[in-house]
C-alpha cells in the first residue's frame, strides 16, 4: 500500500506524509476514533482502517470530519459509508482455490507444510474492487493498467518484511515524506 501511495506521489509530483498508529487490536474503540478525529482534524484526507472492526472507529470520526474520507480493507466495505473511496480486498477464493491445488497435487511437503507464501495481486490475491470505487481521477482503466505492469512483472512490489513484523514497533517512526 503505502509503496503505491509513494509511487504515485512521485508520478505526480506531490509529497504525501503516511503516518502509522497500531491499534493493536481488530474492533474499534473511543480510544481509536478520537486517535483518528485527531488525526482527520489537523488535515489528515484518508485514513486506511486496516484492522477489521477498527474500521467503524474510523467511520465514526470520519464522519465528524467533512471531506474525511476511508480505504478498506479484507472485504469491499463501500456498502458501509459513501466516505469509502476504495478497499483493499483479499482474493480468499483464489488464495485458498491455489493453496487447495497445491495440496491436491501432492505438494503438502514441497510447497506447504511448514512454508509461507506471498500472495498478491499478481495471483489475484488482493486487489481493488473498482466497480464499486469512489475515487475521482483515478480510473478504471489506469488501475487494469497497473495491474496488468504487476501481472507482468514490469511492476514488483517490494514484499520483504522485517524479521520482527509481528513486532509493531518496527514501524513506530514510520513515516514518507
Amino acid at each position: 500500500f503505502v509503496q503505491g501511495a509513494d509511487a504515485a506521489a512521485a508520478e505526480l509530483g506531490i509529497t504525501v506524509d503516511v503516518k502509522y498508529a497500531y491499534g493493536n487490536q481488530f474492533f474499534g474503540d473511543a480510544d481509536i476514533t478520537a486517535a483518528m478525529d485527531t488525526w482527520y482534524a489537523a488535515g489528515t484526507e484518508v485514513v486506511f482502517a486496516c484492522g477489521g472492526s477498527m474500521f467503524e472507529s474510523v467511520k465514526s470520526a470520519a464522519e465528524a470530519n467533512p471531506g474525511s474520507k476511508i480505504i478498506g480493507v479484507d472485504v469491499d466495505q463501500s456498502y458501509a459509508s459513501e466516505l469509502v473511496i476504495t478497499s483493499a480486498v483479499k482474493g480468499l477464493k483464489e488464495s485458498v482455490g491455489k493453496v487447495l491445488d497445491q495440496y491436491y497435487a501432492g505438494k503438502w511437503d514441497s510447497d506447504l507444510a511448514g512454508k509461507t507464501q506471498n500472495l498478491g495481486a499478481s495471483d489475484d490475491a488482493t486487489g481493488l474492487p473498482i466497480a464499486t470505487s469512489r475515487f475521482t481521477t483515478f480510473t478504471a482503466d489506469q488501475y487494469n493498467a497497473l495491474l496488468a505492469k504487476i501481472k507482468s512483472g514490469e511492476i514488483v512490489p517490494d514484499s520483504a518484511v522485517p524479521a520482527d513484523a509481528n513486532n509493531a514497533d518496527w514501524l513506530s517512526n514510520f513515516q514518507i515524506v
